[in-house]
């Protein structure tokens, strides 16, 4: 299955300025900033030529590894853009302190929190490319060897490799335990190459200074991604996610049938979520609101308001409805609400069988197969971003889970 969103693609492309704009001003702005430091360093033309040209393409594929990799939510673009304008200050500040502290003695460069915090609020490999770029620049503006490059450059790796991905806990002791001693490690054989195998106790001064500084930035600037991130909507879905909410309430004294529809499908979704590495609390809201979405998509933006939907949320139910109002032709585009569809439909299918023969036992594995049998003919998932692997994890979870239907009796 393959296919992207057209409404997608056009807010990408009128956020186009913001996907390039950023890049080029990057570049710019890094190249002159070296320039303008090698001239107060006085280097030789052969010396600010080498460090310009790296500096610049450097820079320059920092910024298309950002346009190329980094990720773009179909479900939540304004969330993106404000991820992606989190980013380049991110990185931007980054570029400044890397500069700044050119001017101090190098085993004291909190390089490895530029590694980890461009590749947090970007991906690993973005964080991989910016931070070696400048650290490049750093190594060349300073006129450093190799071995110094290659000690930053491996403590940057894996401390990029045992914070990320940043689980929904927030747990960084662990990881910056071990990073800190892979920093420590790579500081001191970096002393012993340096020192020829003779060094002091005195000299272990600034990398434990280092680890210090280091240290510190990453921990105000993952809390600072925990809270603009991971933490954004965590207590709205908590209050959504809540079988007691007064919506769900209201509906089960109004609409019993439909307030199971919405137990059970909240369920299914939830699990799927989990399975397919999707946004589970996206998708479990979805679930349980599912039901009391208007059909008229004039009259959902109060309800969304009301509700106090998330933009991700308030797409996948959209996209739900219209299908299920025939305005998308029977077609369906994203993962999420391609796992509402199906949940929606097997749960249905099983209440509609109990409701007719109650003391029945349903053949869940011919339900599955005949509701995806008729999406298949129906050409439901033709241009859906899921793929057929992901299909069939999602009728495993329908036909694995045989005891939990005798709650929907």
């Amino acid at each position: 299955m393959s296919g992207k969103d057209e409404t997608g693609k056009i807010k990408k492309k009128k956020s186009e300025a913001v996907w390039t704009l950023p890049p080029v001003m990057y570049s710019l702005i890094l190249t002159g900033s070296v320039f303008g430091l090698c001239m107060a360093r006085s280097l030789g033309w052969i010396e600010v030529y080498k460090v310009l040209i790296f500096t610049f393409f450097g820079s320059l594929i920092t910024g298309y590894a950002v346009k190329k990799y980094f990720p773009y939510s179909e479900t939540d673009p304004d969330f993106t853009g404000l991820s992606l304008n989190r980013f380049w200050v991110v990185n931007f500040a980054s570029a400044v302190l890397v500069l700044v502290f050119t001017y101090l003695p190098n085993t004291s460069w909190p390089i490895v929190a530029v590694f980890v915090l461009t590749g947090l609020f970007g991906t690993p490999g973005i964080g991989i490319i910016s931070g070696s770029t400048l650290l490049m620049t750093s190594v060349l503006l300073t006129q450093g060897g190799a071995p110094l490059f290659f000690l930053y450059f491996l403590s940057g790796v894996f401390a990029i490799i045992c914070f990320l991905p940043l689980e929904k806990d927030v747990k960084i002791t662990f990881p910056m335990i071990l990073s800190m001693i892979g920093l420590f490690i790579c500081e001191v054989s970096g002393i012993m190459i340096a020192e020829r195998g003779l060094f002091g106790l005195e000299q272990l001064l600034l990398p434990i200074v280092n680890i210090i500084l280091t240290s510190i930035l990453i921990f105000f600037g993952v809390r600072f991604y925990a809270t603009k991130v991971v933490f954004k909507y965590r207590d709205l879905y908590q209050r959504l996610g809540d079988t007691e909410h007064p919506a769900l309430q209201s509906l089960k004294e109004t609409n019993k049938k439909k307030y199971m529809q919405s137990i059970h499908t909240a369920y299914f979704c939830d699990r799927i979520g989990l399975k397919l590495g999707l946004d589970n609390d996206i998708l479990k809201c979805a679930g349980y609101f599912h039901t009391l979405v208007p059909a008229k998509a004039e009259e959902r933006e109060s309800f969304y308001d009301e509700m106090e939907f998330t933009g991700a949320i308030r797409m996948v139910l959209d996209e739900f409805a219209d299908y299920m109002n025939g305005a998308q032709s029977g077609t369906i585009i994203r993962k999420e609400s391609a796992a509402l569809l199906c949940a929606h439909t097997i749960v249905k299918a099983v209440l509609m069988m109990y409701e007719k023969h109650p003391d029945s036992k349903p053949d869940v594995d011919k339900l599955t197969e005949a509701a995806f049998a008729r999406f298949t003919s129906n050409g439901t998932f033709d241009k859906c971003e899921i793929s057929i692997g992901e299909l069939g994890t999602l009728k495993k979870i329908f036909t694995e889970d045989k005891l939990y239907y005798d709650f929907l009796r």
